[in-house]
């Protein structure tokens, strides 16, 4: 819970963690629904963004950014797990990959790289 409040909390500067990694290997991406949270879980993210962030309107707002990031980052090895394991290495955009679990650029509203490098990435 920690990693999401503070992915939703702190989009700009995980958005550029992100950004600097330019290629994430497929086995380290990991993707998180927020809307498997509590009702109360979800109302108080809800609240520390919308008074933490500056409004998501406009070019300038840290979700733009992160979905600009999100556009620019590739997934190597994405066709390997869908080949069990074959021994195929083809990089493919992360929105490919998000697409393939049927979500869409917009839906996420943040990321998290933690000390290990996996990132995570937090949909809504």
């Amino acid at each position: 819970m920690s990693q999401i409040h503070y992915a939703v909390t702190h989009v700009r500067q995980e958005a550029d963690r992100l950004k600097k990694m330019h290629t994430i290997p497929f086995s380290k991406l990991r993707i998180v629904r927020v809307s498997g949270l509590h009702t109360s879980q979800a109302e108080s993210l809800q609240f520390v963004a919308q008074t933490t962030l500056p409004s998501s309107n406009g070019s300038n707002s840290p979700i733009q950014y992160l979905q600009d990031v999100l556009a620019n980052i590739n997934i190597s090895n994405a066709l390997n797990n869908t080949l069990n394991n074959a021994n195929v290495n083809v990089v493919v955009p992360l929105t490919d990959v998000l697409n393939n679990d049927n979500i869409a650029i917009g839906q996420v509203v943040g990321v998290y790289v933690n000390s290990a490098g996996l990132v995570y990435t937090i949909a809504g």
